[in-house]
């Protein structure tokens, strides 16, 4: 692990799968990947 703090990239995708989350249909298939 390169860095341990999450870069900006990094939180930019973590607020798009927390939005996502309403879609659940959408997350499921990347939990199960």
């Amino acid at each position: 692990m390169k860095n341990r703090r999450p870069s900006r990239k990094e939180r930019k995708l973590r607020n798009k799968t927390r939005a996502k989350q309403q879609d659940q249909t959408l997350v499921w298939p990347f939990i199960m990947v």
